[in-house]
């Protein structure tokens, strides 16, 4: 089996497919998170077998939006999910430390998520420009690259020690407890018979889990359209873990609904098709998966 992850060497997707990854697993790069999701479900030859693992949330950040637009649009299927605590350096190319000192910085390099997560700190760097990258590790590279003036980048510790940056802080995340989320993704597999909504490749389905991930779609916009959807999940005593808004893409004011909830001793592989079937009288409802709940802070 192959783990496809956003590239290159030293991002944060990186250090979770390196903690999870087997033995003999071979870990592969994208440059973009939706190139990561392009991999996986349009299963290659070359990788037969091929598993992802992508960002989904920061806890001061918030949602990714490119991981949370392919799982609304691509064919997958979320098998597992996990938890990492995120720590950010402020590194300079070897040499520049003492720059630092008599030459304003002229450019910070971070992706846009680290530019959020990490906002206070830029805040005070004064006048130098933020130029945002497509991965942390990528940040780290352009720094090296980049000899036309001074130049830093928010990056991983990992990536600063792969491209040999010295590193100036650390810890620069706006909060202690700044942790990310990361789903395992797979290509989704032919609906089971009896079974509503996509399953895993492996056949797993509702029930084997102890989370549910579902997309809402409402068909409209009236009043008590988002009381009715959590109604379904209230009357039931059904715990929801997240709930996030995000523009549909189709029209101004029209928005979708990802929801993750709790699948245990409240709710069995038949409530949870009579819960679906009620939502979908009244919404479209995607099913992204049912896996099991991991700890924050562990994997």
């Amino acid at each position: 089996m192959t783990i496809a992850v956003l590239g290159p060497k030293g991002t944060f997707s990186h250090e979770i497919a390196e903690t999870v990854c087997d033995r003999d697993e071979e870990i592969i790069f994208f440059p973009t998170i939706r190139e990561v999701f392009a991999a996986v479900t349009e299963r290659s030859s070359e990788y037969p077998d091929l598993r992802g693992i992508v960002p989904v949330e920061n806890s001061g950040a918030g949602g990714v939006f490119e991981t949370l637009e392919c799982l609304l649009k691509e064919d997958c299927t979320v098998r597992a999910e996990y938890y990492l605590p995120i720590r950010y350096v402020f590194a300079v190319a070897k040499g520049k430390s003492a720059d630092m000192q008599t030459q304003a910085l002229a450019k910070v390099y971070a992706h846009p998520q680290a530019h959020a997560q990490c906002s206070a700190f830029l805040a005070g760097l004064g006048n130098a420009a933020v130029v945002h990258t497509t991965s942390n590790a990528k940040s780290a590279e352009e720094t090296l690259n980049d000899v036309s003036e001074l130049t830093a980048a928010l990056t991983t510790r990992s990536a600063a020690g792969i491209y040999g940056l010295e590193i100036i802080r650390e810890n620069i995340q706006n909060y202690d407890t700044n942790t990310t989320r990361f789903l395992e993704i797979r290509r989704a597999a032919p609906e089971k018979p009896g079974v509503s909504g996509s399953s895993a490749d492996s056949g797993d389905c509702c029930g084997c889990g102890t989370k549910c991930s579902i997309v809402v779609m409402p068909k409209g916009n009236y009043p008590g359209l988002l009381y009715r959807i959590l109604s379904v999940f209230a009357g039931r005593e059904i715990n929801l873990t997240r709930i996030e808004s995000r523009p549909s893409g189709d029209m101004m004011g029209k928005y979708v609904f990802f929801i993750d909830y709790e699948f245990g001793s409240e709710l069995d592989v038949d409530g949870n098709k009579k819960l679906l079937d009620w939502l979908r009288t009244i919404t479209e409802v995607k099913e992204l998966g049912y896996y099991p709940e991991a700890k924050i802070g562990g994997v």
